[in-house]
């Protein structure tokens, strides 16, 4: 179980830090005379003391907040209006699932190239770095996740794309996929 401090200076850090796939926060973070709170958001706005189980279940996230060194533009399977599952739930399945050889075998990476008219204003942050989209065989989990050049996180999914199309799983979903 990480320590308050721990916590706190992660999320001073900027680092993004969740417990069951919610938002972790701390009041009071600002005043040292105060001793910051720890607290659960909900996507709804809701909030909550962090404690028991939640507690011990609090992860810390190196690479870095959504709009900083990426972007998600979807990740999982979802129904309209939730949001994406995050980055770590698509590291983890690329490296346990194979990919699906239909999006594949026409490349996971690609450059982005935005149109001012069409995009938003974070999005075009991201002109000129690169896509991750595709989805997995057997497991509706569609991805695209937009990755700034360079950084720790485009070299992590580089490997982990690499190593899954080299793995067995993946070449039995090709040949799977072509009969």
């Amino acid at each position: 179980m990480l320590s308050t401090s721990t916590i706190i200076d992660a999320i001073k850090a900027g680092k993004k830090v969740t417990s069951c796939g919610n938002t972790v926060v701390a009041e009071n973070i600002d005043y040292e005379w105060e001793t910051p709170a720890l607290r659960v958001k909900l996507k709804n706005g809701a909030s909550y003391p962090l404690e028991g189980s939640e507690r011990r279940a609090v992860e810390i996230h190196d690479y870095g907040i959504e709009g900083d060194d990426y972007l998600i533009i979807s990740n999982g399977s979802h129904w309209k209006d939730t949001p994406p599952s995050p980055i770590d739930s698509l590291l983890e399945r690329l490296s346990t699932t194979p990919l699906d050889p239909h999006f594949a075998s026409s490349g996971i990476k690609s450059v982005i190239s935005c149109l001012k008219s069409r995009c938003t204003e974070s999005e075009l942050e991201f002109d000129g770095h690169h896509s991750y989209a595709g989805n997995f065989y057997g497991v509706s989990a569609n991805f695209n996740i937009w990755v700034k050049r360079g950084t720790r996180l485009e070299r992590e999914l580089d490997k982990l794309v690499e190593a899954n199309i080299k793995s067995t799983a993946y070449k039995n979903a090709f040949q799977e996929y072509q009969s």
